[in-house]
């Protein structure tokens, strides 16, 4: 039986309204070149005849609803899906073709989510009605403009709350008055995993806008592989962070044959300050190079903010060191003022181990801009990402980041202090939260930054909060704890970034909040305020929170393992080398323990030298990092992921052992 479910006719928002189809014993689909038959098993009391041919022009309609209903007929009653039709109730121009998809992605109440949208194209308001006067499921499917599937036992018991998650993640504007015109960016890129980061590219064609890639090697240059129509040209580029960077920006835009509209340098610092000046030298819109001159340099972003201008110096030299060093408490953190990630940061507890490690990282890393060095903060760490427009805050988070081996160990055997976890939402009281908002806001407009995306870090110094292992716990948490003193917490600024946080750090916003920061830094440059402002629109509040972690596991390996993994490679150089699908354990995991499967939203792995985050020997560190999303509660996802990862250390554990034999 096929019908119209009209009880479930209801408004998402000013743009959308869903109708819901149930599918129960579907007998027999017959499908042609341009349309497709349902014929039914009982014709008493249908709505719609027992056969109905709908016609499309649209594949991807048909592809839609053969899925969901062959799936339906080869299920059981208790498991059956009910269609729900997305029905635009506006008139006007599609700002992101796959909205849905993107807001509906990774929530267990929804599968075979397609939307039929195309980037730019017009689409026409259909007035639906509730109760039985509409007219024909053929009229229904054809007004669509997307498709979602749901449990029909769900939708029977609880329609609210399906209704009610499709309007909290729905509720935003994706269709616009006015037409949109198409645009072509300029993206300046390292090595990309194009598996791993098909969501980014996916994500600017849908919004219309064509992708030249300026990049090293041949990884995205075969007109006819993988993922090809996502990209318009691959043009091989020097990247040498030199002088001569922005002069061969513009050479390689001005020698372009099509107009460029913008310039786009995500995710890597030492490209920001070079991509600008090159935009402002070609008339495109960039953050101004003054203004990155400062956020790329963490010592200068450091004096714009009064509690930790006195605390923080900075040393170019050992000898200059010497002269300084008297006057410092310990422990203290030392790290390159101008750095990428956590490379060359460590921990000295002593003026022994200062000199000693200063020295090295003086020597291992270009210290052109100086060591930034300033007092051990013990409080919480978290990220907090932004988005504004002409000052005006559109969006906010805070995210807390657990401990770093460097947190939990001193002296000598400090570890690094890379990510280990970051959890949203934050688990700090409101008040804290907001402290680190303002203050980032302030610090923000200090650097001459008004509009933009914007990935800061800090810690809550005398936080009521502090990570606590609990004896029923995995992991230390955010738990209360009995202040030291009565002065109110503060704000220790680490770093203030004018760019989207990184790949994976960004997925569980995208995944928990519905914030694509990669897609608004791109809108950015291409000067598309409107969509800018309507895309930053988080899924509306419910009381049971969405909770994400992005958690990472570092496995030292031997370079047996590597050589076998990487058999292409010359050398014994694996240094940020990305591991494949095919040797990346997980999704084997994944199929032997079903149950953890529909929590992992994104994963990524890749091998790293373990010395440039402070280790005195070159060994190498195989590291998976996974985003998993819970609906139960923030405890539920810290715990599934341990386990995840506890898995997957053991597998290349074993494997590097039989690697070795």
């Amino acid at each position: 039986m096929i019908r119209i479910d009209f009880r479930h006719n209801s408004a998402i928002d000013g743009h959308l309204r869903v109708l819901f189809i149930q599918a129960e014993h579907v007998r027999q689909i017959e499908v042609a070149e341009k349309s497709w038959s349902i014929r039914v098993a009982d014709t008493e009391s249908q709505q719609v005849s027992d056969d109905t041919t709908v016609i499309s022009e649209s594949a991807k309609l048909v592809d839609s609803f053969l899925g969901i209903f062959q799936a339906t007929s080869d299920i059981s009653e208790s498991q059956a899906l009910a269609a729900a039709l997305l029905v635009p109730q506006k008139s006007g121009f599609v700002g992101h073709s796959e909205v849905f998809t993107q807001r509906l992605a990774g929530c267990q109440l929804f599968s075979h989510i397609r939307s039929f949208l195309e980037p730019l194209a017009e689409v026409k308001a259909v007035k639906l009605v509730d109760g039985s006067s509409f007219p024909t499921l053929q009229q229904a499917i054809s007004a669509s403009v997307g498709v979602v599937a749901t449990e029909a036992a769900l939708l029977a018991s609880n329609p609210t709350q399906v209704i009610d998650e499709l309007r909290r993640r729905l509720t935003l504007q994706w269709c616009f008055s006015e037409p949109l015109a198409r645009k072509r960016v300029i993206v300046i890129v390292g090595y990309e995993n194009l598996d791993a980061t098909k969501r980014r590219w996916s994500a600017l064609a849908a919004l219309g806008i064509a992708v030249v890639i300026l990049s090293t090697g041949n990884w995205w240059d075969d007109n006819h592989g993988k993922y090809h129509e996502l990209r318009e040209q691959f043009i091989p580029f020097d990247m040498t962070p030199d002088e001569g960077l922005s002069k061969r920006i513009v050479d390689a835009i001005r020698a372009y044959p099509l107009p460029v509209d913008g310039l786009y340098a995500p995710s890597n610092d030492p490209l920001l300050l070079p991509a600008a000046r090159a935009a402002e030298e070609l008339g495109l819109w960039t953050l101004s190079s003054k203004a990155l001159t400062i956020s790329t340099n963490k010592y200068l972003t450091s004096q714009l903010f009064e509690s930790t201008a006195s605390r923080v110096c900075i040393v170019r030299t050992v000898a200059e060191l010497e002269l300084r060093i008297d006057g410092l408490s310990f422990p203290v953190i030392g790290k390159p003022s101008c750095g990428r990630f956590s490379e060359g940061v460590f921990r000295a507890d002593t003026s022994t181990q200062l000199r000693e490690k200063a020295s090295r990282t003086l020597n291992d890393f270009d210290a052109t801009n100086g060591l930034l060095i300033e007092p051990f903060c013990d409080g919480p760490e978290v990220d907090a990402n932004l988005i504004l427009l002409q000052g005006e805050l559109l969006y906010s988070e805070v995210v807390d980041d657990f401990p770093s081996p460097g947190d939990l160990l001193s002296g000598d055997a400090a570890g690094s202090f890379m990510d280990t976890q970051a959890v949203i939402p934050s688990r700090l009281p409101s008040a804290e939260q907001s402290a680190i908002i303002d203050t980032m806001r302030v610090v923000i407009a200090k650097q001459g930054f008004h509009t933009g995306v914007f990935h800061c870090e800090a810690r809550m110094q005398g936080s009521s909060m502090a990570y606590v292992l609990k004896p029923d716990s995995v992991v230390p948490d955010l738990e209360y704890v009995k202040q030291k003193s009565t002065a109110s917490p503060e704000v220790f600024l680490h770093e203030v970034n004018a760019r989207a946080p990184g790949f994976m750090s960004s997925a569980i916003s995208y995944f928990a909040q519905g914030i694509d920061f990669w897609a608004l830094s791109v809108l950015c440059t291409i000067n598309d305020w409107t969509r800018f402002k309507a895309l930053a629109q988080p899924f509306l509040p419910k009381p049971q929170h969405e909770h994400a972690i992005l958690d990472v596991v570092v496995i030292p390996v031997r370079p047996t393992l590597l050589r076998r993994t990487f058999p292409q490679r010359s050398g014994d150089n694996w240094h940020y080398a990305v591991i494949d699908s095919q040797n990346d354990p997980l999704p084997a995991l994944l199929k032997k323990n079903p149950d953890l499967a529909p929590c992992v939203m994104q994963n990524y792995a890749y091998v790293f030298s373990s010395k440039p985050f402070g280790s005195r020997e070159d060994t190498w560190d195989w590291t998976a990092c996974v985003v998993v999303k819970s609906s139960k509660s923030r405890d539920h996802a810290i715990e599934t992921s341990s386990r995840l990862l506890g898995l997957y250390k053991s597998h290349v554990l074993e494997q590097d052992q039989k690697a070795a034999q």
